[in-house]
């Protein structure tokens, strides 16, 4: 095991066009092996960040490091969860 960062997010911001701040100069890295939760209130865009990480969202600015077979894993988990939310 590796201490490593497998998903790495340098600056992400997100602005959608009407003007909403729901990402702004976001880091964070997450090691391998590591369970992290995103907590916070109504709107405040962690919903906005899990997108971003997993392929179906576009940052404004900023960058996102991340291994290929992990990005594959957490868009099916997505989907997965999209899919029973629907249902």
């Amino acid at each position: 095991m590796s201490n490593h960062p497998v998903i790495t997010l340098n600056q992400i911001s997100k602005v959608y066009t009407n003007g909403t701040v729901a990402l702004q100069d976001l880091n964070l890295a997450i090691p391998e092996s590591q369970f992290v939760s995103l907590v916070g209130p109504s709107g405040c865009g962690k919903s906005t960040v899990l997108r971003v990480i997993a392929g179906l969202g576009h940052t404004s600015s900023g960058s996102i490091d991340c291994l290929s077979a992990l990005s594959d894993l957490i868009l099916s988990k997505w989907h997965e969860s999209a899919v029973k939310q629907e249902n």
